[in-house]
């Protein structure tokens, strides 16, 4: 490969990880407001439910969540791969994966605020969306954009899941088979060996019976 080419390959990469990333801030940010307001819900239904799907999603590995984001429309509604855009995929898993850190980031700034602040626009006659949105919400944004800031680039780290919107051939479920699809990697895993003389005739012969019984 020429160094131009390894240069435009380069400019092409990053720049689908710089709209990867611009895509996901505009998910998850105001996402991660809306989950904090719920979170912070006075109805024990609605605050417990952002309560599991934070939980959820900080306690469980991203690539999981990658994986689930992408597969789950496969075999719970038959959506063939094809018409499901990978890139659609990556940027939907980071935006709730990021959402869910965001959230707990601006609960945090609006727990911060003095409730004497509320009180008095109360106090004025001010409505709860005018003294959240002119009031609370303001202060909020200045306190939490070094949290937020530090966040982004911890989630930076997480590039390297990235590699899952250029999926492998290993995992092209259009036409998965299951079982029959296992089976056929471990028969030309153990031809392999057995051409390596590793001594797995007895082997290759009790799968080649299983899939005479299949």
């Amino acid at each position: 490969m020429s160094y131009s080419g390894m240069v435009v390959d380069l400019l092409s990469g990053l720049a689908v990880s710089v709209g990867i990333f611009v895509l996901t801030l505009a998910v998850a940010l105001p996402l991660g407001l809306v989950v904090a307001l719920g979170r912070m819900s006075k109805s024990p239904v609605i605050s417990g439910l952002f309560r599991l799907y934070i939980s959820v999603v900080r306690g469980t590995p991203l690539m999981l969540q990658i994986i689930f984001v992408y597969f789950a429309p496969y075999f719970m509604f038959g959506m063939p791969l094809s018409s499901y855009p990978r890139l659609l995929a990556t940027v939907i898993a980071f935006g709730l994966n990021y959402g869910a850190y965001f959230a707990e980031i601006y609960r945090g700034g609006i727990l911060s605020i003095d409730p004497g602040q509320r009180e008095a626009a109360a106090a004025l006659g001010f409505p709860r969306t005018t003294t959240f949105m002119r009031i609370i919400l303001p202060q909020v944004v200045k306190r939490v954009i070094p949290a937020v800031g530090n966040e982004v680039i911890a989630r930076l780290h997480h590039r390297r899941h990235r590699d899952v919107h250029h999926r492998p051939p290993a995992l092209e479920l259009q036409h998965y088979d299951g079982p029959a699809r296992r089976r056929r990697r471990l028969l030309l895993r153990l031809q392999l060996r057995r051409r390596l003389g590793d001594g797995a005739d007895r082997e290759a012969a009790f799968v080649l019976r299983l899939g005479k019984l299949a």
